[in-house]
């Protein structure tokens, strides 16, 4: 019987939060097929930015397999760090980009984001410090850490920057 299902309609709701990311005015065809639940066109808002999207979740499938993939534009990166990051670390400036993520038997498989910002992009000294303090900068960097940074850093609290891309896969 389970696979006689189908049925569809429309998906409107002030918030959904996933993750700790809130997305209002969220808005989506609403599919029933077989086993699994699709919401073809995702539309929100996150962070004062657009969000488009889909997600497919086989409700009925073994391992109830989750797909979703979206496209944001116009995100306000600083009101995105004061939601989610420490309260040393801030961002400043406008991301624009593409994230897609899989989850199969409630296990994360396949996380990639795609974000870039060349508008007013900002890091906080702290955030910076934190990233050239990493393993992967430590050793190039030693002993010399403080005053390269105070050099490069300055004394302001955020660090203006050209551009920003970052690309990151998880599988």
């Amino acid at each position: 019987y389970a696979n006689a299902f189908a049925g569809e309609g429309t998906i409107t709701a002030g918030a959904v939060t996933v993750s700790n990311v809130t997305i209002t005015r969220v808005e989506s065809p609403l599919r029933w097929e077989g086993q699994a639940l699709s919401l073809p066109r995702v539309q929100g808002t996150a962070y004062a930015g657009g969000v488009d999207g889909h997600v497919r979740i086989g409700l009925l499938e073994e391992g109830r397999p989750l797909d979703a993939g979206m496209t944001f534009g116009a995100v306000d990166l600083q009101a995105f760090s004061d939601a989610l990051a420490p309260d040393d670390f801030s961002m400043t400036g406008i991301a624009r980009g593409t994230a897609s993520v899989a989850i199969r038997n409630s296990v994360l498989a396949d996380v990639q984001l795609d974000a870039h910002s060349d508008d007013g992009f900002t890091l906080s000294r702290e955030m910076v410090r934190r990233i050239l303090e990493s393993p992967r900068y430590a050793g190039m960097l030693g002993r010399q850490l403080d005053k390269a940074l105070n050099t490069i850093l300055g004394a302001a609290d955020q660090r203006p920057f050209d551009s920003a891309a970052v690309s990151l896969k998880l599988q």
